[in-house]
């Protein structure tokens, strides 16, 4: 699939800045705007096209061939006629395939992309106090596009078309049979409005601050004010101290006082991990089975069938349970549990965390008086093999690890049969409820639950050769 972005506008709402700068070229957040659509659909796109026409050439000096790998075409928009002349000037890059459309000029989250592409053909909108200045969207009752009116002067909804769609080439089809609007252009609403009649388009809404839209000084102050404040919060989240408040409670602090982020610190566990050595101080039972450098701390119990796979290094008054594996380059704090059949490999455990039984969690990092439930899967390594990345508010950090489960922070409790995604953060005291499957980042103090539908109905009558009308022989 590829991107359209619309960037060949002058910008006249936003002079002086944009007298000598093109608008996506303006900076929030220490980046152009149009970089931040670009990011937003990075993961969703092989190919951007840019439609460019005032002060062009800064805008193809500035982004080049492509963006992170991926290749940028450029159409020169010789008329601004409006978005739908824009449009047919791209037809022939964009071909018959599926297409994003995406203002230069806004901020998008990839949140909001991600549920706008699952749709066969959709538009993305968002709720407004005053409509009046945009593309007013009707749905019907199943979600879909009932009609759209450009700049009513009575809006019927309060729904605004935020210029992000999903499209194909019917759309391209049905623009060459539009003439000039009212004002005097060739505008992509109205080829939208004749779709709808022959095909369902899905009107996809934006959550709060999921879309900025940046076409004016006064909205443009209010994005940066945003995006400060955005930042602040990350800088906050991707810190240690996020997740754990004690560090002493930590069995080896110093990887984490090194490192920026929290899942650094997992980099350098297998090097750390060579400087343990053997040294059994608690009880361990005659039928486990103890392999490598093994560390076991004072009051420690290792129960009947556990399997030790050093180097591991473990506190005092640690309880592992019968059948329990560790695996190498695991260190485990003071007065912790390990459930039966659990299986952990390569994490750092602060003391009093709790991990329950047939339980797995590999290279992550759990913290102190953490509660893993019974069941519950901490995944370490994605599907693809790639990387691991996290996402935080929207934007993604890469890790540069193949393997990272989670990052679960101080008296975090996660409940039974959870899964989690690798590259998951969880700030401390959030809990997950049973049955999750969780994906990205939870915020400290929050609770993540499931909720599902249950249907109770008549238990249907079974007729079986040799069983009576029960179902009994």
């Amino acid at each position: 699939m590829k991107a359209l972005i619309l960037a060949a506008g002058k910008g006249t709402r936003m002079h002086p800045l944009t007298l000598d700068t093109p608008k996506p070229l303006i900076e929030v957040g220490g980046i152009p705007l149009m970089q931040h659509s670009m990011q937003a659909a990075y993961d969703f796109v092989d190919e951007y096209v840019i439609v460019v026409k005032y002060l062009k050439e800064q805008i193809m000096a500035y982004f080049g061939k492509e963006f992170k790998g991926k290749p940028i075409s450029y159409v020169v928009q010789e008329e601004t006629l409006g978005t739908g002349h824009a449009l047919l000037s791209a037809q022939n890059e964009l071909g018959g395939e599926e297409f994003l459309i995406l203002l230069g000029d806004d901020i998008i989250s990839p949140a909001a992309l991600s549920r706008l592409v699952k749709q066969d053909k959709a538009v993305l909108l968002r709720e407004t106090p005053d409509p009046r200045q945009y593309a007013v969207v009707e749905l019907n009752e199943k979600g879909h596009l009932q009609s759209i009116e450009e700049k009513p002067l009575h809006p019927k909804t309060n729904l605004a078309n935020t210029g992000a769609w999903k499209m194909n080439a019917a759309l391209i089809e049905h623009m060459k049979d539009k003439g000039m609007s009212e004002r005097g252009e060739y505008e992509i609403t109205d080829a939208l409005a004749s779709l709808m009649k022959e095909e369902e388009i899905a009107g996809v809404r934006a959550k709060e601050k999921e879309w900025l839209g940046v076409g004016t000084l006064e909205e443009l102050s209010r994005a940066r004010e945003y995006m400060e404040g955005l930042f602040a919060q990350e800088k906050e989240v991707l810190s240690h101290s996020y997740y754990f408040s004690d560090l002493s409670a930590c069995p080896c602090p110093e990887l984490l006082q090194e490192g920026e982020y929290p899942w650094q610190a997992l980099e350098k566990l297998k090097e750390y991990a060579k400087g343990i050595k053997t040294s059994i101080k608690g009880e361990v039972h005659p039928s486990a089975v103890l392999s490598g450098e093994v560390e076991i701390g004072e009051g420690s119990i290792i129960s009947p069938y556990a399997v030790i796979e050093g180097p591991v290094k473990i506190g005092k008054n640690v309880l592992v349970r019968p059948f329990a594996l560790l695996r190498p380059n695991t260190l485990i704090g003071d007065d912790v549990v390990v459930g039966n059949a659990a299986e952990i490999k390569q994490c750092i455990i602060f003391n009093e965390a709790k991990v329950q039984s047939h339980t797995f969690v590999g290279d992550g990092i759990l913290g102190k008086g953490a509660r893993i439930g019974s069941g519950a899967i901490l995944s370490n390594r994605r599907f693809d093999q790639e990387t691991v990345k996290v996402t935080i508010f929207n934007k993604r950090y890469e890790t540069n690890l193949d393997k990272c489960s989670a990052i679960v922070g101080d008296y975090v409790r996660i409940g039974s049969q959870v899964n989690t995604a690798p590259g998951t953060l969880i700030g401390n005291n959030a809990w997950v409820g049973a049955g999750v499957c969780l994906k990205g980042f939870v915020e400290k103090n929050k609770f993540v639950q499931l909720r599902q539908d249950v249907e109770t109905v008549a238990k249907k009558t079974v007729l079986l050769e040799g069983k009576n009308k029960e179902g009994e022989r």
